[in-house]
């Protein structure tokens, strides 16, 4: 009774269809017992095939990208003169997320898109041309999320040296012009959304690791690499940057409380510090 009671809800697909139709075709012009044969020929290909895909050996993995750093790191705050800290988590940090959503079935596509696009480009590009001026310490790749509703959400962490920065920014004239663009046109744009969260974090309240893993998040902060850090470039000068990642192997940067300075090492357990 269940039996037909399935077969009677079952709805047949279209490949299945398909081959219905075939067979009656072939029916019309090819005895019946080769018909029979070739359905029995084109099963025991299809069964041999699955056999011989279930007992293949997986895959062999990728090669893992030439960014990615091999082993244990963390990323800590150099001193100003760009040599390694001896504890973990010694400078307060502000980390601004900031999102962009669409609804619209082409995603970034539209011309509202395209001029909010070309807004935080040349907010970004502002930012990292004077990293001390505004005391920007750097941002992670886009995170790339999409919901059931079929709205994707593109988010950008970013961190900073303090909250007086980050105010500084949003009050210069790269971002003023970008704001005032969004509240002008907010009303014809209702499949574009933006959002921001802010964290003021202090001192010792913070961590990070990162195993066999590209540089992301604080990994990927920069700093002016100490007093040598401004260069001459053509007709102006360039920032020398340095990464803040260091090998977390031992002692301090072993420990997530080590690394937040919330217990005590001394000098030989700290370990070597890599840029």
């Amino acid at each position: 009774m269940q039996l037909s009671t399935r077969l009677a809800k079952a709805e047949p697909t279209t490949w299945l269809l398909i081959g219905a139709f075939l067979q009656c075709l072939l029916a019309l012009v090819l005895p019946f017992r080769l018909i029979i044969l070739l359905a029995a020929l084109l099963l025991a290909i299809r069964q041999g095939t699955s056999t011989l895909k279930k007992d293949k050996s997986p895959p062999s993995p990728l090669p893992l990208p030439s960014d990615t750093r091999k082993g244990r790191w963390t990323a800590q705050m150099p001193h100003k003169d760009g040599s390694v800290v001896q504890r973990g988590s010694e400078e307060e940090v502000v980390v601004f997320v900031v999102g962009v959503s669409s609804s619209h079935p082409t995603i970034r596509q539209t011309p509202a898109f395209k001029q909010l696009s070309q807004y935080f480009r040349g907010m970004w590009d502002e930012v990292e041309s004077d990293r001390q001026k505004w005391g920007y310490l750097g941002k992670s790749s886009p995170l790339v999320g999409a919901t059931p509703a079929a709205s994707t959400t593109f988010i950008t962490l970013s961190y900073w040296k303090n909250l007086a920065s980050l105010h500084d920014f949003a009050l210069s004239p790269t971002h003023r012009a970008g704001w005032d663009w969004w509240n002008r046109t907010i009303k014809d744009n209702g499949h574009i959304g933006i959002m921001h969260e802010v964290y003021a974090v202090p001192k010792g309240h913070w961590e990070n690791i990162y195993v066999n893993f590209r540089p992301f998040g604080m990994g990927q902060m920069q700093f002016v690499d100490g007093d040598a850090g401004v260069e001459e470039e053509g007709n102006g000068t360039k920032e020398r940057l340095k990464s803040p990642l260091i090998e977390a192997k031992r002692g301090r940067w072993g420990s997530m409380l080590g690394r937040m300075s919330r217990v005590n090492y001394g000098a030989q357990d700290i370990g070597p510090g890599k840029g």
